[in-house]
């Protein structure tokens, strides 16, 4: 696709300057134009195809849910297991269909500052745009995958550290594959290595944090309004001593979510999908190392949070261990005057991180009849869910009940495509949501309960993260050192180099004062 206009000698006139052709812009635009039959979109992109964290991510990719979550709604993605270079394929037929309506002007490889429109390698090349209404951010997200260029520890000269997207282009062996990172990439390059005929035995996994994952199986549409029945009702039955992770066992033990090592409690909840196959797969990898998060990685030695690994010599790094979740900006309001600011919805968030099914919601909140104002009382912001209590806090907030107060609004996301009650059909919708009808108050008040213990118990972990940052900060380097809580078998011997050292202190200090934050924050 490329640009028609002349620069500097033509004007962008549009109602709406979508900045970032990725999920969000293109289900926004897709709802905007459906609800509003004048409005007209000017789409910015610094990549040269729509797509968005697509044109980046690993080759192997497989979307872990179902397709129906993702999507515009004029447009349907019929792939039933869809691969990178099907999403890419896919996006480009949406800007297609979207340029053909005549009210879409798309700008690739360009940046946007609201007034103008810039070519990304000549700043000299450039259009003035004229936005009548508002600048839609459908970046602020910044959802990215893993790279080599940008990692999250410090690497010894020579040593060989990529990331899942250069996997192909490696054509040599390597003694040990280190997969660095818990999520859903890193399982993803788990599997890939396992069917290039990698040993299971070859495969070291550093899994900082062990996640709670969702059975694939149980996202199916002909399951899924069974098992939120059944997880509502697993909720009501709670007697009051029950912790959240007693409420994971009970979700577990349903098949609702599963987890790699079942002698490991989980702290992460990334809405990582998996099937029982690539779950079995998985659990063949049986060097895995939890010590924490990696702070350097040596030519035979990795040094992490609580201690240090010996490493095959030449063996190959993946890098999986950057985080967007972990990283997200804070919630903000959605509308603003003369912006929209894309983000997840608090009650469509609980079942997926589901970007296209509340952009698409958004857009068409904004075709209606209401000031800004109105808008954001029917539209919460949400951050994307990090740990098993903020999965639950999702949950509650879908009990509120704000956007069903718009009739159209709540027709709109019951209907629409992607979404998951379209995909669930009207007979088990309705069923569902008669069951909900009088015992929300119930599976709130239980939720709210657990949360409020679960707050309790992360301040006492806050007091204790601050005397303990308190304490690194007073002690001498000598006594800073991370202290190892695994066996002696598994630690090896501490790094003894005084640079190595001295980066440990140094990011124990950054990780310590992070993680109370973060605990703040929520």
């Amino acid at each position: 696709m490329t640009l028609m206009e002349e620069p500097e000698t033509s004007t962008v006139v549009c109602d709406y300057l979508v900045i970032g052709a990725g999920v969000q812009g293109l289900a926004f635009t897709d709802a905007l134009l459906g609800s509003d039959k004048k409005a007209t979109v000017a789409i910015v992109d610094r990549n040269a195809q729509p797509g968005g964290v697509y044109n980046h991510t690993h080759s192997f990719m497989t979307l872990e849910s179902h397709s129906y979550y993702t999507g515009v709604g004029s447009l349907p993605l019929e792939a039933a297991a869809p691969g990178k270079d099907d999403m890419l394929a896919y996006f480009q037929q949406v800007m297609q269909k979207l340029i053909a309506t005549g009210r879409v002007r798309y700008f690739p490889r360009c940046t946007a500052d609201g007034g103008s429109i810039t070519a990304v390698l000549n700043p000299a090349c450039s259009w003035k745009v004229d936005v009548r209404r508002k600048v839609v951010d459908a970046t602020y997200a910044r959802v990215r995958v893993p790279a080599a260029a940008d990692l999250p520890y410090a690497v010894e000269g020579g040593v060989t550290v990529v990331a899942p997207s250069q996997l192909s282009s490696i054509s040599r062996p390597h003694p040990q594959y280190v997969v660095i990172g818990g999520g859903r990439t890193a399982m993803d390059t788990v599997l890939w290595l396992l069917s290039e005929h990698v040993a299971p035995d070859q495969v070291c996994w550093v899994r900082p944090r062990e996640a709670w994952l969702i059975s694939k199986e149980w996202t199916d549409c002909s399951q899924y309004a069974e098992g939120m029945q059944t997880f509502n009702e697993t909720v009501a039955s709670l007697q009051g001593q029950e912790t959240i992770d007693d409420l994971y066992l009970m979700m577990e033990n349903q098949g609702v979510v599963s987890r790699i090592d079942p002698e490991t409690m989980p702290s992460m909840f990334h809405y990582a999908c998996v099937s029982q196959d690539e779950l079995e797969k998985l659990r063949q990898v049986k060097d895995v190392v939890r010590l924490g998060h990696v702070f350097h990685v040596g030519s035979e030695r990795l040094v992490l949070e609580h201690g240090s690994v010996k490493i095959a010599r030449g063996a190959l790094h993946i890098n999986c261990a950057n985080s967007w979740i972990q990283d997200s900006r804070p919630a903000v309001p959605i509308f603003s005057p003369g912006r929209i600011t894309l983000q997840l919805l608090a009650e469509l968030n609980a079942s997926q991180h589901n970007f296209a099914w509340g952009a698409a919601t958004i857009g068409f909140l904004e075709t209606q009849d209401h000031e800004d104002e109105q808008k954001n009382e029917l539209l919460l912001p949400a951050r994307p869910s990090d740990t098993p209590s903020q999965y639950m806090q999702a949950c509650l907030d879908e009990h509120a009940g704000r956007l069903w107060k718009d009739r159209r609004l709540a027709n709109f996301v019951l209907i629409s495509y992607p979404g998951r009650w379209r995909c669930i059909g009207a007979k088990k919708t309705g069923s569902f949501f008669r069951q909900l009808e009088g015992r929300k108050d119930v599976y709130a008040s239980k939720l709210a309960r657990l949360l409020e213990m679960n707050e309790t118990k992360l301040q006492k972990c806050s007091l204790a993260v601050s005397s303990a940052a308190s304490t690194a900060l007073n002690s001498p380097r000598s006594s800073s050192s991370p202290k190892s809580a695994a066996s002696a078998e598994e630690v090896q011997d501490r790094a003894s180099a005084e640079e190595v050292q001295d980066r440990v202190v140094q990011a124990e200090l950054v990780l310590r004062a992070d993680s109370l934050r973060y605990i703040q924050a929520f």
